[in-house]
């Protein structure tokens, strides 16, 4: 039976692990670290390197090497202006005004990069099992922080379907709770500030956990009555609310 690992994606650095015998055990990288720098780098040959290799290169080729990617996961370029300008690489605006960043002149996206991090993670996994990885899961931030952007908060899961969609990210809501790549999205504490948090940051329009429901009774009554909340059990809830145009898609398919 294979072995599911769970991924820690970092913005500076990231970290895959697996349960072995009762406990935890940090996969240690093709590198020999059990740090993997959140990293990626391409080369004039159009080679990416990713974690330490790209690193190490990032000296020598600065404007071609994306460090930091998750923090651009969701926004839009007119947002975090003092990040981009202060960014060594080149931040430049994609459809619908996302973020893109420009490598060898190419355009990629947070999630892209954020994807290729994943990959290499995937991979020290498989090598390190010796077998193949089929499930996976990853924690990404699950509050809903204002310094985050308007798309606070909403999963690299959801940021990838847009990716492989061509579809964009509703960036008027946030998420808060933990998601698992096999589609369960699982309550998690303190919604209250989250919710709150999210307000501040003229969110006005947040998903939760379904098992969270409960947690709504904590907030005071006019921001319960200012906000709408939208209940997820499972990703499909979550790309039906942050993505309606794929949950059309979705609907006719089985429709079909």
């Amino acid at each position: 039976m294979a072995q599911a690992v769970g991924i820690d994606l970092g913005t500076t650095n990231s970290v895959v692990a697996v349960m072995e015998g009762g406990s935890t055990t940090v996969i240690i990288n093709s590198e020999g670290n059990r740090l993997t720098p959140s990293v990626v780098g391409c080369t004039k040959t159009g080679e990416c390197l990713v974690g330490q290799l790209a690193r190490r290169q990032a000296v020598l080729n600065p404007e071609n090497t994306i460090y930091s990617a998750k923090r651009f996961i969701g926004r839009r370029y007119n947002e975090g202006q003092d990040e981009i300008k202060n960014a060594p690489f080149k931040v430049v605006s994609g459809p619908n005004n996302a973020v893109r960043f420009e490598i060898q002149g190419n355009p990629y996206a947070p999630e892209e990069i954020a994807a290729m991090v994943l990959r290499k993670l995937v991979a020290d996994a498989a090598k390190y099992l010796g077998e193949k990885i089929t499930e996976v899961v990853i924690t990404v931030p699950a509050g809903a922080i204002p310094k985050d952007g308007p798309s606070a908060g909403i999963t690299l899961a959801t940021a990838l379907a847009s990716v492989y969609t061509g579809l964009p990210v509703h960036s008027d809501t946030a998420m808060t709770g933990e998601m698992t790549l096999t589609g369960l999205v699982l309550p998690i504490g303190g919604v209250k500030e989250k919710v709150l948090a999210a307000r501040r940051a003229d969110l006005h329009r947040v998903i939760l956990p379904i098992g969270n429901a409960k947690d709504l009774r904590e907030l005071p009554e006019n921001v319960r009555a200012e906000m709408e909340f939208l209940f997820a059990a499972c990703i499909e809830d979550v790309c039906a609310a942050t993505i309606p145009e794929l949950a059309e898609r979705l609907a006719i398919t089985v429709a079909a």
